[in-house]
């Protein structure tokens, strides 16, 4: 299993590939990896060239991702973003202030990426 500090010194293609297997997908690669093109195998066990989603580049394939780790773990994913965005600031009853709440609505493809791979890994 990868740690924060793993998934922190991932490249961004090297991030979605890793995403898009856990999302269902075996990735193989030829030589080494470069950009978003890799070969994938459908669940009918049939190879297609493709390319994988830049799930941590942009916001319409992070926010797939999000959906994912929220649906598997919704505490688990919040808790690990807001330790991410180095959020401390949770109010009484364990609700984010204002300030944290900002940190969540600025989050970055990337972030939100990596708060999910670190969720969907487990």
């Amino acid at each position: 299993m990868f740690s924060k500090e793993d998934v922190r010194k991932l490249l961004n293609s090297e991030l979605d590939a890793k995403v898009a297997e856990l999302l269902g997908w075996k990735v193989q690669f030829f030589g080494e990896l470069r950009g978003f093109s890799g070969q994938y195998q459908n669940e009918k066990g049939v190879w297609i060239y493709s390319h994988i989603y830049p799930y941590s580049s942009e916001h319409e394939y992070s926010m797939n991702v999000q959906a994912r780790a929220l649906k598997t773990d919704s505490q688990g994913y919040i808790r690990t973003l807001a330790e991410l965005l180095n959020v401390s600031e949770w109010g009484t009853e364990g609700k984010l202030k204002s300030e944290g709440i900002l940190k969540f609505l600025e989050v970055t493809p990337r972030e939100r990426c990596e708060a999910a791979y670190l969720v969907l890994q487990k």
